[in-house]
């Protein structure tokens, strides 16, 4: 119990989708005809594209760990590829999109791709 950090507030060490989620209600935002602010939407999606191009070279299915005689000790129930790019790119391609968020979101589906290994590429490219 003493490894384990509790507290009433979630934070972006506890949570690595609350990074998203705080990064798409900016974008959706500024999308909204209410705000409309696309530069602004930009700006946050050029923030998700760099989370998700450290994350798509990265081997997430962590799972299991254990210990020196092979007894489990933590099992890990942390998100994967598909749960990291959904959070960073579904709800807002799913908006009418301003030409300028509409050009920037093609533009980080085709940067993911290009740097995604081969069993990340068609869990993009479904989103192209």
């Amino acid at each position: 119990m003493r490894c384990l950090d509790v507290g009433i507030e979630r934070n972006l060490t506890q949570d690595p989708l609350l990074d998203f989620r705080l990064l798409n209600d900016i974008a959706l935002r500024a999308a909204s005809p209410a705000i409309n602010d696309p530069a602004t939407a930009v700006q946050a999606l050029d923030c998700i594209e760099g989370l998700l191009l450290t994350l798509v070279r990265r081997d997430l299915a962590i799972g299991v760990i254990t210990d020196d005689a092979n007894t489990t000790r933590v099992l890990l129930d942390d998100p994967d590829w598909e749960t990291f790019l959904a959070a960073g790119v579904d709800e807002i391609v799913c908006l009418p999109m301003h030409p300028m968020l509409s050009r920037r979101v093609q533009t980080l589906l085709d940067q993911l791709v290009a740097a995604a290994p081969d069993e990340h590429r068609p869990s993009i490219k479904e989103r192209i």
